[in-house]
């Protein structure tokens, strides 16, 4: 059987890392040379990779919860539901 919740991590990490290096990569070479922006590419490739790895943990989890907004409320919080409301907001 497969696992819904991990597989549309799965999908939200390489749909993320796809979109945002394709349209960066050239102006990050070209403004900050070659060590220098292969140095941020992979900085970046990490911190998405991490934000990745935290949402399938936090997916497998909480079961109770159907979506990011209702998942993070149960473990964090009023507060941190807040916040991640506004950052899907501004991100979306």
């Amino acid at each position: 059987m497969v696992d819904y919740r991990v597989l549309g991590a799965v999908f939200l990490i390489a749909s993320t890392t796809l979109g945002a290096g394709m349209l960066a990569l050239p102006f990050a070479f070209n403004s900050l040379g070659f060590l220098s922006g292969t140095i941020l590419l992979f900085s970046a490739w990490f911190v998405m990779l991490y934000g990745g790895v935290l949402l399938m943990d936090l997916s497998c989890h909480v079961f109770e919860s159907r979506n990011i907004y209702a998942s993070i409320g149960s473990v964090s919080g009023k507060w941190a539901q807040y916040c991640t409301s506004i950052l899907f907001l501004i991100l979306f």
